[in-house]
């Protein structure tokens, strides 16, 4: 009897052992579930958006609610604009502030009568990824969001009648553009990513996803400016029209294709595209506006073709053009239009009446040039030829008598220089800093020679300022040898 109850006893013990283990491993079990769904909510935010009236310095002006300043905009991340507020206006106290904001998101309450956002009202702000304006909006002032560099979609509500100049400019992470269906003096039609100007189907802003409808004719100024993740472009031939900077800024732009009826390249067209590789030049194109090509580092081949009449000052500096031929169409070469380009050799045609400022300047690699008989008088430009590194021989012809200021400045490789029997002025730092230039053969006689008007000069200042260098050099005449030191004056100028 007492072993039975012992036994008994045992098996008790058992159940409620296994029990126990039971009931510990489902409190594990379920703390580990609750482990799990902890983790995310670690990773959500909460948006509570600040929109008490204490945090608004509003100005009532008869009907008008005008928002002058918000306070502590530097911690705020979730902005609620009061549904009261009609304008937005700062002042100079309220921009001060505003240009340390840390908003996030802004949003507008429920019936919101703003119709007005002034000019740079938001402009700088680095955090900002979304802002969802009101339908009561009628108006965006210039650069109202520029350089809202995180800034991610853009939504131009029905009632909104006037973008200012530079409204988005440099929103470079937008990826999304809508215009409310409903309004009637903007559209984003065939869903293309961009505000369009229906009345004039131009394009006013693009983004990184834009799509160019066939219905456009004309391209606005800077509409594609800093549109950083566009690739390539083929322009729809019904467009016409391009305004200024239509499309610089795009670093990794690589190729274009240009409609074939195209008859100008605007200013500035492609400035800055330093990735631009391959372009084509429709032979339609007689003008090329200044800068237009400025800056594209890998454009190393463009066709210019006969019938074009102008290219505009530094339209092709910068460039990584190599090989350069001038139509004969062209009678000016502009200031800068060369400077900083990659060629080695240049054949400037007879047609040439004028070489501008800066015209060659800092072309590195140019190792040799001809100016042709058509350059008369003082038409070689200052600096035309400055910091032509590589520059070993230069030609002036007969009739040319005039070397304007610092025109071969810093030609360090310079060696061999012909002058013609015409010159009367050498003017200031002409051949400065041409440190091999040791010779120089002048086509006319001594007494030609030291009757030339050379200005107080950049070599006199070396020769003053280190006197321990040689800035002699040697002139070989038609009737014999003379030297053209930097102390030398004419009698004029002593």
């Amino acid at each position: 009897m007492v072993m039975s109850m012992t036994n008994n006893y045992r098996r008790l013990l058992f159940v409620i052992l296994i029990l126990v283990v039971a009931l510990a491993a489902i409190l594990c079990a379920c703390s580990d579930v609750n482990l799990v769904k902890e983790d995310p909510q670690e990773d959500e935010v909460d948006e509570e958006y600040t929109s008490d009236l204490e945090n608004f310095r509003i100005e009532y002006v008869g009907d008008e609610a005008i928002l002058r300043e918000v306070y502590n905009c530097n911690s705020i991340e979730y902005l609620m604009i009061p549904a009261q507020i009609t304008r937005i206006e700062l002042d100079d106290m309220g921009r001060i502030r505003m240009g340390s904001n840390s908003f996030k998101k802004i949003k507008f309450e429920e019936n919101s009568k703003l119709y007005f956002i002034a000019d740079k009202t938001f402009e700088g702000s680095k955090d900002l990824t979304t802002i969802e304006l009101p339908d009561s909006l009628e108006i965006i002032g210039e650069r109202a969001f520029y350089n809202c560099e995180e800034l991610k979609n853009i939504r131009i509500p029905k009632n909104v009648t006037s973008i200012g100049e530079d409204a988005f400019i440099l929103c470079t992470n937008v990826s999304k553009i809508q215009v409310d269906e409903d309004n009637k003096t903007f559209d984003s039609r065939d869903n293309c990513n961009a505000i369009i100007d229906t009345a004039k189907n131009e394009i006013l802003l693009a983004c990184n996803s834009t799509t160019i409808p066939n219905s456009i004719t004309s391209i606005g100024s800077e509409a594609f400016f800093n549109c950083k993740k566009i690739r390539n472009l083929e322009i729809p031939s019904t467009i016409t029209q391009f305004g200024d900077d239509a499309f610089s800024g795009m670093y990794f732009l690589e190729s274009v294709v240009l409609p074939n009826n195209l008859t100008k390249i605007s200013k500035g067209m492609f400035w800055g595209d330093k990735a631009l590789k391959m372009i084509n030049m429709p032979t339609s194109v007689t003008i090329i506006e200044e800068m237009a090509f400025c800056g594209c580092e890998a454009l190393d081949n463009l066709d210019l073709h006969e019938g074009i009449v102008e290219i505009g000052e530094s339209a092709l500096s910068g460039t990584g053009l190599t090989n350069i031929n001038i139509p004969s169409t062209i009678t000016t070469l502009s200031s800068g239009v060369f400077a900083g380009t990659a060629i080695k050799s240049i054949t400037i045609p007879e047609t040439i009446t004028e070489i501008k400022d800066n015209a060659f300047s800092y072309c590195r690699f140019l190792e040799s040039v001809i100016v042709p008989s058509s350059i008369k008088a003082n038409k070689l430009g200052d600096y035309a030829f400055r910091d032509c590194t590589s520059l070993k021989s230069v030609v002036l012809p007969e009739g040319f008598w005039v070397i304007n200021n610092w025109t071969f400045m810093g030609d360090a490789a310079l060696t061999s220089v012909v002058l013609p029997s015409t010159i009367t002025v050498i003017s200031y730092g002409a051949f400065g800093r041409c440190t091999s230039l040791e010779e120089i053969q002048f086509n006319g006689t001594i007494s030609q020679f030291h009757s030339i008007q050379i200005n107080y000069s950049y070599d006199e200042w070396f020769a003053e300022n280190f006197p321990g260098e040689n800035y002699s050099r040697v002139v070989h005449c038609t009737d014999g040898d003379t030297i053209y030191a930097p102390e030398y004056k004419d009698a004029n100028d002593r």
